[in-house]
């Protein structure tokens, strides 16, 4: 009898799911010929926290945290007209080669390379991103974080505005001036620092994504080897600070429970 009935149970569980992913292909079908490559990640990413149980609003919570960083990025180049390239591109000289011309040349010779690395790039550190940050205890708090360090970034771009080798060599002069320091590189060591102790897996895969960011952010041509060097003391630093001052409790909102979707619910101090 108990075997019948485990036997249902499991059909209707088989049946349940099967279900739910036509329904998800059809979703991510509609949405990727709607809004294209980014739409779909979303709605897919979207449909797979609903069916795990987790919040459904943090994969288009990222998107709109990257819609205003390039509004914010719009108007800094607005308003820094001349740019700080030719400096940095002096200090990456000093090795006595420009290191971000050596990778984009690699990159451009290598078939199909070129490709994968603007994936990983924008879409590959979308899914990074809100899989970290659905898998954290508190996935509303990596997210505030995120925030926070990529306010700091945007400060230092108003310091120290430079547009990256691939612009400063090709152009356009009107390039968003976000290179110095290389937040994608921070953002790759925020998801490290996160997956830190949650077993090899998680480890492995996250020193690959920060391997193709390396390959990434020089390949393009979207940054300087100096940039991604300043990433590392900026991280440090973000993280000493996260942990010294609490600047996470400027919002509250990031205590969310488990099973809420859109709206926090506080639960203690942080």
């Amino acid at each position: 009898m108990r075997t019948s009935t485990s036997g249902s149970q499991a059909l209707r569980g088989f049946k349940k799911a099967a279900v739910f992913g036509a329904i998800g292909v059809a979703a991510v079908a509609v949405a990727f010929r709607a809004t294209g490559p980014d739409g779909a990640i979303i709605a897919a990413l979207m449909l797979t926290f609903r069916y795990c149980g987790k919040p459904v609003m943090l994969p288009p919570c990222f998107i709109l945290i990257g819609r205003g960083v390039i509004e914010g990025l719009k108007f800094l180049t607005r308003h820094t007209p001349t740019t700080h390239d030719a400096m940095l591109w002096q200090l990456d000289g000093l090795l006595g080669f420009e290191p971000s011309v050596a990778a984009m040349a690699i990159v451009s010779t290598v078939p199909g390379l070129w490709e994968g690395l603007v994936i990983a790039y924008h879409q590959g550190l979308l899914v990074a991103m809100a899989l970290v940050a659905a898998a954290a205890p508190s996935p509303w708090r990596f997210l505030v974080k995120v925030v926070v360090a990529s306010a700091f970034g945007y400060a230092l771009f108003w310091i120290v505005p430079a547009c990256g080798p691939g612009f400063f060599l090709y152009g356009p002069a009107d390039a968003p001036r976000n290179a110095m320091p290389s937040m994608h590189m921070v953002w790759a060591f925020m998801v490290r620092g996160e997956v830190g102790r949650r077993g090899v897996g998680p480890r492995l895969a996250a020193d690959i994504f920060i391997i193709l960011t390396v390959l990434s952010t020089l390949g393009l041509g979207e940054h300087y080897l100096v940039d991604l060097l300043a990433a590392v003391p900026f991280w440090l630093a973000f993280e000493a600070l996260w942990r010294w001052r609490r600047i996470r409790a400027l919002a509250r909102l990031e205590s969310v429970g488990e099973n809420s979707d859109i709206l926090p619910q506080e639960r203690g101090s942080i």
